[in-house]
């Protein structure tokens, strides 16, 4: 009887203060409107993704909906930033498999644009699994279902299938 044994491979990312991005190095802004979202950004000081209100207008781009999110843009060391490839070994051969579901919430993705019942009008944009393609549209700033991201860099890196090799 042959034996293989599934192996999962990642890899971590270390990046130095001088190497985060500049939106993760601007402060919390509550904004100016006074719907109290829960919210979080980065504080460069400490190096941890933080919880703060935001007010549903203005503010800046360190203003992220989740955790995850703020951790996977900002964070110093992530391991979320190359996914995990499955791979099936057999005496010193290996082959990659085709991944049974995509991590970090690949379910969000299918969902359709939603605005929300708030009436801002922010710029946000969702992945559209027809095209496999990430489209802008307009998001009334609370409510979001998950498939709302504040650029199409940001949609397509949570959502866009990868080919395998």
């Amino acid at each position: 009887m042959k034996r293989c044994r599934l192996v999962l491979r990642t890899a971590v990312n270390r990046r130095g203060a001088s190497s985060i991005p500049e939106r993760c190095k601007l402060p919390a802004h509550p904004g100016f409107c006074r719907m109290p979202l829960l919210r979080w950004w980065y504080n460069a000081e400490t190096g941890q993704c933080e919880e703060f209100y935001f007010g549903g207008c203005a503010g800046n781009a360190n203003n992220f909906d989740t955790k995850e999110l703020c951790e996977n843009t900002c964070s110093e060391e992530s391991t979320n930033l190359t996914p995990l490839q499955p791979v099936l070994a057999y005496r010193g051969l290996t082959k990659k498999m085709l991944p049974a579901s995509r991590p970090n919430g690949w379910p969000i993705c299918r969902r359709p644009p939603y605005s929300g019942p708030c009436k801002a009008a922010f710029t946000r944009f969702y992945y559209d699994a027809a095209t496999n393609t990430c489209r802008q549209f307009t998001y009334g700033g609370c409510k979001s279902n998950g498939n709302n991201f504040v650029s199409d860099t940001a949609c397509m890196k949570a959502c866009a299938s990868s080919i395998p090799v």
